[in-house]
């Protein structure tokens, strides 16, 4: 994830309860479970845990 900047935590694929744009997204996927998104529509990382995502730590990567 960005050093710095808004994050948008969603448990809904639509994304739709966001306000405005951010540049990052983690969607719950499942308890304890997140996928990154930025700018594009596809997962930069999948399944990853708070900690990974804050670390912007990809692993495991998506399939």
């Amino acid at each position: 994830m960005p050093p710095a900047g808004d994050v948008h935590l969603s448990g809904c694929a639509r994304s739709c309860a966001a306000a405005r744009h951010v540049e990052t997204t983690l969607m719950a996927v499942a308890p304890g479970r997140y996928d990154l998104y930025g700018e594009a529509p596809e997962a930069l990382a999948c399944h990853l845990t708070i900690e990974q995502a804050a670390c912007a730590s990809p692993e495991p990567p998506c399939a």
